[in-house]
């Protein structure tokens, strides 16, 4: 806000004063942007970094600037460690009355529990007050149902930020060779109970993949309830200026893809156009990887032909 109202009276300064806002690219008018030290940014600014007169004007936006990144990402973290990750750990499963230990390992271990349905609810309530702890610790007004005069698209932003953490961590731990695995990266993978996911770690199959695409649907309306995300909106405040970073926001986008995948019928599966169309983001490796575990159930009851497995070799190349 400060930054705004700056801006905004360096626009009404006379033109020899504030022309150099407009002249360098700053947008006056602008309520929020981001920046970060990208290259592209290094460059546009450059000979402005260089400078060491603070009373210049766009200097003190641009220091602003790197103020509101530093404490957004420290946002970020604060809500990613603090109250989403405590809800990925052991405790969490045995406070609310799920067993762990050996009997785990027997209930993973048979085909039938592939979808299983106590466990995908258990993972779907979850993360539902999960999202609603990171709701209140963000803004315990809004998440009261009060009006707030706190900025509601800063709440949004940084949810999106911790939904593709959580993909990711949720994605890793999904393709671990089975339940037990233990995590090998807290920051992309720290997911220490498999419980906590929508469907068992481990093993692929039709069933699975369905009952993970209701989980993800059920997280994107709760997520569209608490703070407004909605997959595919155009993403128009971009926290950091990257272009790896997709154009519009999807929640899940890794989760989507993989049940997508899971439900791919045999027939789709060997034609690599289709592939690519229906999970572009998915290598052969990764795709073999998948499928080596899978386990044919009452909605896929066949096993993975052999001349699937061959093609993906085939398209995996030699170790």
């Amino acid at each position: 806000m400060l930054r705004a109202i700056v801006s905004q009276a360096a626009a009404e300064m006379p033109r020899s004063v504030g022309s150099g806002i407009k002249s360098n690219g700053i947008d006056p008018g602008m309520t929020f942007r981001f920046l970060d030290n990208t290259r592209m940014e290094k460059e546009k600014y450059k000979s402005i970094k260089e400078s060491d007169d603070w009373e210049d004007i766009l200097m003190f936006i641009i220091a602003l600037e790197k103020i509101e990144s530093w404490i957004f990402s420290r946002i970020v973290e604060s809500v990613w460690w603090q109250t989403l990750t405590p809800h990925m750990q052991p405790m969490v499963a045995k406070s609310s009355g799920r067993t762990t230990g050996s009997s785990t390992k027997k209930t993973y271990g048979r085909r039938h529990n592939l979808g299983d349905h106590e466990q995908g609810n258990f993972s779907t309530e979850l993360w539902k007050k999960a999202f609603k702890d990171a709701c209140e610790r963000l803004c315990p007004i809004r998440a009261g149902g009060h009006d707030c005069g706190c900025l509601s698209v800063l709440a949004r932003l940084v949810m999106e930020q911790l939904v593709d953490r959580l993909d990711m961590a949720m994605f890793n731990a999904i393709l671990r060779e089975s339940a037990e695995e233990m995590p090998t990266d807290p920051v992309s993978d720290p997911i220490t109970d498999s419980k906590v996911l929508p469907i068992p770690a481990g093993k692929s199959s039709f069933g699975a993949g369905a009952q993970l695409k209701n989980a993800i649907g059920n997280w994107s309306r709760w997520l569209t309830d608490l703070f407004g995300i909605e997959d595919d909106v155009p993403v128009y405040n971009n926290i950091i200026v990257d272009d790896q970073r997709p154009k519009s926001f999807k929640a899940f986008r890794l989760l989507h893809a993989l049940s997508d995948l899971m439900m791919l019928p045999f027939g789709m599966l060997a034609d690599v156009s289709i592939r690519k169309e229906v999970c572009p983001t998915f290598d052969p490796t990764l795709i073999k990887r998948v499928f080596s575990n899978f386990v044919p159930d009452e909605f896929c009851p066949d096993p993975i032909p052999q001349n699937i497995i061959e093609s993906l070799d085939s398209e995996v190349g030699p170790p």
